[in-house]
Formats: C-alpha cells, structure tokens, sequence
C-alpha cells in the first residue's frame, strides 16, 4: 500500500519523512492508534507537532470546529519543550491561514495560550486538580510546588512535628531509627503538592497520627 495521501499540512512545507507521511496516514486514514518509539533527535516531537497541525486544520475546515484546540492533549516533561511545541504549532497554522484572519482564525490562535492543553505533566495536573478541587477538599488556586519548595516545605513540616508530636515522633524514631524521615517524607510528597503552606498540612498529619497512635495503644491492650 502507498501512503501518498494528501496532508493539509503540505500547502506549508511542513517536514514529513516517508515514515512520518505513513504514520500520519495510518492516524488520520486508518483510524488507527499510533504508539512511536524511537532515540531523541528523531523527530518524534516534529511529527507531533505535524499531527496537531494537521488536525487543528481539518477539523477547522471539514467542520468549522475553532475550538479543536480545547480538545487534544500533548504532555511534555519540561516547560520549554511545551513552549517550544506551541510556537511550531502556532506558526503551522498562522501560515496555513494566511490572508483568512477571520475573527474566528484570531480566537483560534488566541486558544493556544488560553485554553490548549499543551503543557507539561505538573501544568496538566494542576489544571486538571483547579477543575474538581471542591471535590478534592483542596483550595481553589493552590498550585503545585517546584521540588526544592517541596523539600523546604518537607522540613518545616518536620520540624512543626517535632514540636506538636514529640512523644510520637519518638516512637517512629524507634521503630524506624535510620529511615524515618524518608519514610514521611514520601507520604508527604504527593499531599504536600497540593497545600499552600505546612499548617494545615500538620493538622492533617496530628488528626492522622492521633488515629495511628490509638489504634497502636488498642494492639498493646
């Protein structure tokens, strides 16, 4: 079988290799789900783009679709490589629709910034935790901590107990004497992501450790 089916994406001499042209044919044509493993520097980021492109256009021009943008995610590991996929993005469509700047093609590229969910995994997260944070017991607006802030935050945290739950404290110290601390700091980890500050994280940790304390106290009876 050939994979010369037409692209929109070749009205803008976007770079597409044979196997990118057959992968693409196989998403688009085939309705196929497409898995791409290969080293860095093979163009799996260029094809990605490729495909956002290419579907942002047919979806603007097979059914008058503007607000496609809303409706595909790309996930990246770091924030450059998220803005680096937008901007190939951006350009791919501003030159698709060069001289059509309808109010619509505007609000359109406008979306890439606003309401696009290219971003990186924290930013997906974060975004996806603002949409149900009632339902999650968890401020509107919190945002999710860089590591250091994490481990800054960890240590507070720590030190807080120390001071409010000296005596079990004490037990976990004995009970754990050379890795404690690692161990809470762990299940600290993904709580401490979504709390503004250590408070309210500590009154969480006493009700739970005041939990964990009795049910200790009924094994011993």
């Amino acid at each position: 079988m050939m994979f010369d089916s037409p692209m929109h994406i070749d009205q803008i001499g976007a770079p597409l290799s044979p196997e990118g042209r057959r992968i693409m044919c196989s998403f688009f044509d085939k309705r196929q789900s497409v898995i791409i493993s290969a080293n860095a520097g093979t163009g799996k980021t260029t094809l990605l783009t490729n495909t956002i492109v290419e579907t942002v256009i047919r979806e603007v021009e097979k059914k008058g679709n503007y607000k496609v943008l809303d409706q595909i995610i790309a996930v990246t590991f770091t924030v450059e490589a998220a803005r680096q996929m937008k901007e190939k993005v951006r350009k791919g469509l501003e030159k698709y629709f060069h001289g059509r700047e309808s109010p619509e093609i505007m609000r359109l590229l406008q979306s890439l910034e606003s309401e696009s969910w290219i971003s990186t995994i924290d930013a997906l997260t974060a975004r996806l935790v603002s949409l149900v944070c009632l339902d999650m017991q968890v401020p509107p607006g919190t945002e999710i901590s860089e590591p250091h802030q994490i481990r800054e935050m960890q240590q507070k945290v720590i030190e807080e107990l120390r001071k409010n739950l000296h005596d079990q404290i004490e037990s976990l110290e004995q009970a754990f004497p050379e890795d404690w601390e690692s161990i809470l700091s762990e299940g600290m980890h993904l709580m401490a992501m979504y709390l503004i500050g250590s408070k309210a994280f500590v009154k969480r940790m006493r009700e739970s450790f005041a939990l964990f304390y009795k049910h200790l106290e009924s094994d011993k009876d």
